[in-house]
This record gives C-alpha cells, structure tokens and sequence, in this order.
C-alpha cells in the first residue's frame, strides 16, 4: 500500500471507530459521496502532503481536510460532528505503516452554508507530522 493510500485508510479507520460519530452521519464517511446522499455525512480524501527531510531523518506534514455536511443550516449538528472528528483523531495513538504520528494539530474549523446545495458545510483542518521509522 502506499504512503498516500496509508493516510487515507489510517483516516477511515479513526473516524469509524467513534460510535457515537458513527452514530450521528449514519455510517456515511466517503472519500467520493455517492450523488443525491442523505445528510449528514463526512468526507475524507482532500490532503496536502509536504515532505521534510534533514541530515539523519525524513518524514511528512500533512494538512488534512474533513469535510462535514449537514441539512439545511443545521451548524449545531456540523460543530458536533467536527468536535467528535477531532477527539478521535487526538485520542488516537494509532500510526501508519512505517510513519510515526510525532504530532497532530487543529489548524481550524470553518461552518458555512452552502447555497448552491443548500447543506450547512464544515470543514475540520488537522495538521500532522510524521516521521519516517528506520527499516
């Protein structure tokens, strides 16, 4: 598996580990939503990935975007989703194959309204450092 596809399983595998989050979206995390799906919903996928190598070692940040989508104006219903999102991935001391999680940082939670769709949207920004294991 690779590194990208890693960061994406690791990711799926937080989120669905909550039952509680699991409870609230009904199950739905996508990394493509299917079209015309019932919300609530999360969406997984949107990261930015910047290596970072020094003398003896070598690893990531990785800016990760969650997408979270509500009914209507319905932001009680997105803030309460973004807050499990991101105790889940802080509780977590799971890593990725190879890649030791040295760091994890909320960058921010943006909650607007989507008119086009008319869904109130989220959007949950974690960064993450990674350090490359020696194997």
């Amino acid at each position: 598996m690779n590194f990208l596809h890693a960061f994406q399983t690791y990711s799926y595998t937080i989120l669905t580990q909550n039952p509680q989050l699991m409870t609230l979206v009904s199950g739905r995390i996508y990394d493509q939503p299917p079209c015309f799906i019932e919300a609530p919903y999360i969406v997984i996928g949107d990261d930015h990935f910047y290596p970072w190598n020094s003398k003896t070692s070598s690893g990531y940040i990785i800016y990760s975007f969650i997408h979270i989508w509500a009914e209507g104006t319905d932001k009680k219903k997105i803030k309460e989703i973004a807050v499990l999102s991101q105790e889940q991935f802080f509780s977590s001391d799971q890593n990725l194959p190879d890649y030791i999680i040295i760091s994890k940082n909320l960058e921010s939670i943006q909650i607007f309204h989507e008119k086009e769709s008319g869904l109130a949207h989220g959007i949950l920004k974690i960064k993450f450092t990674l350090y490359k294991e020696n194997t």
